[in-house]
């Protein structure tokens, strides 16, 4: 009978100590799974801890939306736990599937979860379009910025009076060796 926690955040950047401190106020967890990846990836370390867990073992989470986002996702998630008669605990939103109470509430919870993804989506999408219309760039910029002219300019200068080799002139200025190449004229 082993506690295992699930940590898992979207990006590099972010970190893990929040959720994990709040989980550890809650319940004594034996063991930690944590992962910096999207739920909508492949992730290894939840994978590994769904073949590891057994008949009687409980799986803690800080949220749901750390467990996934999609409701076919997480439905799929809960049922590998409940075949296997594990428990599962949702710090935040105060479930656990000890009780059908705690069950249903969590099936509604996996609704809402993946309609506050779709809206999130939906928002995005309608921020870019408005954007595109008022005629913004969008993404990266698609030719050389004066900036960027200016310093290969500068480096050509650099290599036309003998100064300097172009990977010395890239390093002075600061620009890389192909962006020189890229936009030289």
């Amino acid at each position: 009978m082993k506690t295992y926690a699930y940590i898992r955040v979207s990006t590099e950047e972010q970190s893990y100590e929040r959720q994990l401190i709040a989980i550890q106020a809650h319940i004594q967890v034996d063991t930690v799974f944590a992962e910096k990846v999207s739920a909508r990836k492949k992730r290894p370390q939840l994978e590994k801890l769904l073949s590891l867990v057994n008949s009687s073992d409980t799986v803690v989470v800080y949220q749901i939306s750390r467990l996934g986002r999609s409701l076919k996702q997480l439905l799929h998630i809960m049922e590998q736990l409940q075949t296997k008669e594990v428990t599962f605990i949702s710090v935040v939103d105060h479930i656990s599937t000890e009780s059908p109470h705690s069950k249903f509430f969590f099936h509604l919870l996996c609704i809402l979860s993946e309609l506050e993804t779709d809206i999130l989506s939906h928002r995005s999408k309608s921020g870019i379009e408005a954007a595109r219309r008022a005629g913004k760039q969008i993404g990266r910029p698609k030719g050389a910025t004066k900036e960027i002219l200016n310093k290969v300019n500068a480096c050509q200068q650099m290599i036309d009076f003998g100064q300097s080799t172009v990977v010395a002139a890239c390093a002075v200025v600061g620009i890389s060796k192909p962006t020189y190449y890229r936009w030289r004229k």
